[in-house]
């Protein structure tokens, strides 16, 4: 596959993965700027494991360089983000994926 096939999913990152992967329930989009979105994801575990949610950077780089793109996902310096966005009923309800 050539990248460009990849293009609409990665632009598209919030909606598409869910559709994909059956473990990932949601992912929402929180804030963000040019550089960087910070997004809240919640997987599915089978039981008797927990279901898991995640606070996180998302680093979105298209044409990144001739037939390149990239995307990453960090928790570093996300301490702000969960202390702002994860509710006390999330913090009871799931794990906390690192």
């Amino acid at each position: 596959h050539h990248p460009d096939d990849f293009r609409e999913f990665l632009e598209n990152f919030g909606t598409a993965f869910p559709q994909v992967n059956p473990m990932a329930r949601n992912v929402i989009p929180l804030e963000g700027n040019a550089l960087k979105q910070a997004v809240k994801s919640v997987l599915n575990f089978p039981f008797p494991l927990t279901d898991r949610i995640m606070v996180h950077w998302k680093y979105l780089r298209l044409n990144r360089s001739p037939n390149e793109h990239m995307l990453i996902l960090s928790e570093e310096g996300n301490q702000r983000l969960l202390d702002k966005y994860l509710t006390q009923n999330e913090r009871k309800q799931y794990v906390l994926a690192r």
